[in-house]
């Protein structure tokens, strides 16, 4: 049963709010510290600061952000000078366990996050933060709960560390199997995009709706930076038989997006055939002749790294508005290896692909039980 939630926060901890220092140095210098940015959190920057004025922070406090989009999000095991947009709760150790103070306070960043005042700079005011209020059981009792807590973390942790690494396997597979494109060490024949189409065409430029008695449109943010198909945000069309026979997808056409910022230009997703869906006109759609070249190891080939790059330097127009047509997509040389070699590989993605799945059930299921231990640490229940 809940036991009642009768401490505050703020009973338990001060609050010191960050400054911003006179002079920082992008290396540590005799008589520096850290100063502590939200790029601190996860190690992407590092800062230091001589100035005394600035508050400064140990490793058992528990740092928060207070202004701008982050807001609410926590970081713990810090020491040094607690940068402006950040404030640093100091637990009472004779009430509060460090690391419990920490898991309550990470466990109500989504509630802090929504919680935010001020148009210009949204922020967390003060009282909201150390108003809320927890169960709060003895130190030996919070000592066991945040020993759970880091192990669940530690999963956590590990379980995205592993999806990290099956993502790396494809283009590693890639290299293993056919080699650099760029060298073509293997010596495989190059043949243009062009010379191995079947079908080369703009999708529809008819407009979507939110009617779902249609077809599904896949618009750009259908398709990831990377490539992988994203479908819960569909758009729907009302076509006749004649547009459908000429727009619907099959399974195995390329979809590639001829037209966005110069960073994504040019990603290239493969749809699945999973429903029936059409293309918006942002992308080129294109049928390979299966029996020269695989349409699966075409898109893992344009997602390749340099071949991203490629892509960039490829596109005209603004920073903004950048584009790549048809004639100049059917003009980028490809190395095609045997077909075989090439059906191969798409069976060994196909494999990896299946992991991935199983391991994002994984993961959904250590969130969930994470979650959960949380909800029931600060209840009373764990």
């Amino acid at each position: 049963m809940t036991q009642q939630l009768s401490t505050r926060l703020g009973d338990v901890c001060t609050f010191r709010k960050g400054k911003k220092p006179s002079i920082t140095f992008d290396e540590q210098v005799a008589g520096s510290q850290p100063y502590l940015l939200i790029e601190s959190f996860d190690g992407t920057r590092e800062n230091f600061t001589n100035d005394l004025s600035c508050v400064l922070c140990s490793e058992d406090d528990t740092l928060i952000v207070c202004d701008g989009a982050r807001s609410g999000l926590t970081s713990f095991g810090h020491r040094g000078y607690v940068g402006s947009t950040i404030a640093a709760l100091v637990p009472d150790k004779g009430k509060i366990f460090p690391g419990f103070l920490y898991h309550f306070v990470n466990s109500r960043y989504e509630f802090l996050n929504k919680s935010v005042h001020g148009a210009a700079v949204p922020h967390i005011e003060r009282q909201l933060l150390l108003g809320l209020r927890f169960h709060l059981p003895p130190l030996t009792e919070q000592e066991r709960i945040v020993r759970i807590l880091n192990e669940a973390e530690e999963m956590k942790r590990l379980r995205a560390q592993a999806n990290n690494r099956t993502t790396d396997f494809i283009p590693a597979l890639f290299d293993e199997m056919f080699g650099d494109p760029v060298k073509n060490e293997k010596r495989w024949t190059l043949k243009s995009v062009g010379e191995l189409l079947t079908l080369c065409e703009y999708g529809t430029s008819e407009k979507a709706d939110d009617d779902s008695t249609g077809i599904p449109m896949l618009r750009m943010g259908n398709v990831s930076v990377t490539g992988e198909l994203i479908l819960n945000d569909l758009k729907y069309i009302k076509l006749n038989e004649s547009d459908k026979k000429k727009y619907l997808l099959q399974k195995g056409d390329i979809l590639f997006n001829r037209t966005n910022s110069r960073e994504l230009v040019g990603k290239t997703g493969m749809w699945d055939g999973r429903f029936d869906a059409v293309a918006a006109s942002y992308f080129i759609r294109l049928r390979f002749d299966e029996q020269l070249e695989s349409p699966l190891h075409f898109t893992v080939f344009m997602n390749l790294a340099l071949m991203k790059q490629r892509l960039m330097s490829m596109a005209r127009g603004a920073v903004g508005q950048a584009n790549i047509n048809a004639k100049e997509l059917q003009s980028i040389m490809v190395p095609v290896p045997p077909i075989e070699l090439q059906n191969e590989f798409a069976a060994r993605v196909e494999e990896i692909r299946i992991l991935e799945l199983d391991q994002f059930v994984g993961e959904q299921k250590v969130e969930s039980l994470f979650q959960s231990l949380l909800h029931r640490a600060f209840e009373g229940e764990l």
